[in-house]
């Protein structure tokens, strides 16, 4: 793989990093993961506000413009000659002033910059909707408005998924709510209702896009209505029809959460239409 890395494009094996960085040492950075469709990159300008968003919650400046960020991650694409790729930035403080000793960043201010890149399948347009079974697992995110590099919760969370053969872990907090998956973002729908949590979770790019297609249905009368809540794991189970959303899949139908069948254990009409559009959109 060609990663680009405090800028220069260099083989991976190449790309080495301070055993003193912030990243490393505190998980002290943020990231972003886009995908392509069709080759070109999907909705990197949402993306990069929301990277900006993140850096300007944790306080970490980027030393150039967010175009010619953009500008590098094609370019980490074309330089890998992926048709079809997932593309992760990652952007950590940088050194630690006192070598690991405090929580002290360095005064210098220069951060460490890496992007990757990864092949996805060839895109066609004719992608069925995905049907998968999920877990709960009892998580939160740390700071969910910031999509940082300090994952451990969510690592735990997507351990205890993969090893039950789940695609994804829904966490639940101390209340007992759900807030998110821990790569996805939730929808529930209920008598043609669509519910999404309120807050507690990270604003997924494709999230949006798909509340915007559902908005797009609730004006057309195929969908009631669109109701931003909080919601506890009965609510999820007794479900007609559970769908996640992120960007390297898109939407995903839940017809199974643990042992229990969601709805009729298929995907629902409204996630279907919901998939169609979004498919359609691209």
């Amino acid at each position: 793989m060609i990663v680009f890395f405090n800028g220069k494009y260099i083989d991976e094996s190449e790309a080495k990093i301070s055993i003193f960085d912030q990243g490393f040492l505190y998980g002290d950075g943020v990231y972003e993961t886009m995908r392509t469709y069709r080759g070109n990159l999907w909705r990197a300008d949402q993306h990069m506000q929301r990277l900006e968003k993140s850096m300007g919650l944790a306080g970490i400046v980027l030393p150039y413009s967010y175009a010619r960020l953009i500008d590098q991650v094609k370019t980490v694409i074309q330089k890998n000659k992926y048709k079809e790729a997932r593309v992760r930035v990652m952007i950590t403080r940088g050194l630690s002033e006192s070598k690991g000793a405090k929580f002290a960043p360095s005064r210098k201010g220069k951060v460490t910059i890496c992007i990757t890149c990864y092949p996805l399948p060839i895109f066609t347009g004719k992608e069925k909707l995905p049907e998968v079974a999920v877990t709960f697992f009892p998580v939160e995110r740390s700071f969910p408005t910031v999509k940082t590099t300090s994952m451990f919760p969510l690592v735990m969370a997507r351990m205890h998924a993969l090893q039950g053969g789940f695609f994804d872990t829904l966490l639940v907090d101390r209340e007992g709510y759900v807030s998110e998956g821990a790569v996805s973002n939730i929808f529930v729908i209920k008598k043609g209702v669509l519910y999404t949590p309120k807050a507690g979770m990270l604003q997924g790019v494709t999230r949006e896009a798909v509340l915007r297609m559902a908005r797009g249905l609730v004006r057309r009368k195929k969908l009631k209505k669109i109701i931003y809540c909080y919601f506890k794991r009965s609510f999820v189970l007794h479900a007609d029809e559970v769908f996640l959303t992120n960007a390297p899949n898109g939407v995903v139908s839940v017809v199974n959460i643990g042992d229990k069948k969601i709805g009729k254990g298929v995907a629902g009409m409204f996630t279907q239409n919901l998939h169609r559009l979004f498919i359609e959109s691209l």
